[in-house]
């Protein structure tokens, strides 16, 4: 009886295990967020992607300096930008779309205009 009751159970087990796997097997992208700062860690602006059907970034200049915040989308290995967000010391942030394509892998650079001394960079897989 304990043999027919450990071997239900086992086969149970993986049975639930598979469903497990199976549920989760599919990796989807989370939104990201990066944070451009200045050597005394003060915020300069961010770069947001929100995974959606359509994805959409946004760039956002949090401090009114004057210079803008420039947030780009590349593909992996690639030199020409897919997209290029420009946000100033205005009210808001600025917002683009675009479609990235499941499987592949993008990077995202963020950083303060006339100043390469400021920028950060991520990769985000579809």
């Amino acid at each position: 009886m304990f043999t027919t009751f450990a071997k239900r159970a086992l086969v149970v087990g993986a049975a639930m295990t598979a469903m497990v796997l199976a549920a989760s097997g599919q990796a989807q992208a989370a939104n990201a967020y990066l944070i451009l700062s200045d050597r005394d860690g003060r915020q300069l602006g961010t770069m947001t992607h929100y995974d959606a059907e359509t994805d959409r970034f946004t760039v956002c200049d949090t401090q009114s300096e004057g210079r803008n915040i420039i947030g780009k989308l590349y593909a992996e290995g690639g030199d020409t930008p897919l997209l290029t967000i420009t946000d100033g010391s205005d009210a808001g942030c600025d917002s683009k779309t675009y479609n990235l394509r499941a499987g592949r892998t993008y990077e995202m650079l963020v950083y303060l205009s006339g100043e390469w001394e400021f920028w950060r960079t991520m990769e985000i897989t579809e």
